[in-house]
């Protein structure tokens, strides 16, 4: 834009209060011509946004590649366990589940998911045969924890996790339960940063996707016995031109090994905690 700094380190960092008060000075374009979306607001402070198409086809391109590094496709049967509405919790009669998109989606409802509905819910399961599950790591440790306490299994090729943190002990869980493969990303409603992978090998940003700055951070919850340090995210998104946010301060922290490179991280190029 016309007055804008030549080089992105001259950039002020953008806060997510001046995002949420301001939102429409944002806006690069028509709000016709864009998808409006919105952050969880787990703070009860929700922000809105809005996404530009080439934003939400590049999304689904990300995802679509993590899919085939787990061997599938968008072409596959999956099921879904994350935070979608089915009907009123209070309806207890099955089924807990719709099938959408031509047949390929199993969308459950998760809020319907305990130890009295489980026989239901892997009925389900084992009649659609899914190839590919989509689940909140909560709800998956939870499905998983329930099954195993049961004696039950199920054979579920690929699990994938988003916008929660996946743990070592919920991947350990789900593939003692499911006998399957375990991959996650992590990303916001804002889309400035993608990363992917899992606890085991760790996570890398995909550099395609956004430019990365990482800030060292003193946190409580840093663990120098595990040799680790923690920075926090700072991203500008390369493919919302709707609106694009220049180094913005996402809140989230990441842990590094002692001894990497910031920078290298940060461009995809080494793996985090």
């Amino acid at each position: 834009s016309t007055g804008a700094p030549e080089s992105l380190a001259e950039w002020p960092v953008l806060e997510k209060p001046a995002l949420r008060e301001r939102a429409n000075e944002f806006l690069a374009r028509p709000a016709l011509f864009t998808v409006s979306a919105s952050t969880s607001g787990t703070s009860g402070m929700p922000l809105q946004l809005r996404r530009s198409f080439q934003c939400v086809a590049y999304e689904q391109a990300v995802i679509d590649h993590l899919m085939e590094i787990g061997g599938t496709n968008w072409k596959c049967r999956a099921a879904v366990l994350r935070g979608d509405d089915i009907k009123d919790p209070r309806d207890r009669e099955p089924p807990f589940w719709r099938i959408t998109n031509g047949g390929r989606r199993m969308v459950f409802s998760s809020n319907h998911l305990d130890e009295e509905t489980l026989p239901h819910f892997l009925a389900g399961l084992r009649e659609y045969s899914p190839q590919v599950l989509f689940a909140y790591p909560t709800v998956l440790e939870s499905l998983c924890t329930l099954m195993l306490a049961s004696g039950d299994r199920l054979q579920v090729p690929l699990t994938m996790c988003g916008s929660e943190v996946l743990t070592r002990a919920t991947v350990d869980i789900a593939q003692r339960a499911l006998n399957t493969r375990v991959l996650a990303w992590y990303g916001q409603a804002e889309r400035v940063a993608w990363a992917q992978g899992y606890p085991e090998e760790g996570f890398r940003f995909v550099g395609s996707y956004s430019v990365n700055e990482l800030r060292r951070v003193d946190s409580p919850d840093e663990k120098p016995e595990e040799g680790t340090e923690t920075w926090e995210l700072i991203g500008t998104g390369l493919w919302n031109e709707a609106m694009p946010l220049v180094r913005y301060r996402t809140g989230d922290q990441i842990r590094l090994r002692r001894g990497s490179d910031p920078r290298a991280v940060a461009a995809g190029l080494e793996t985090f905690h």
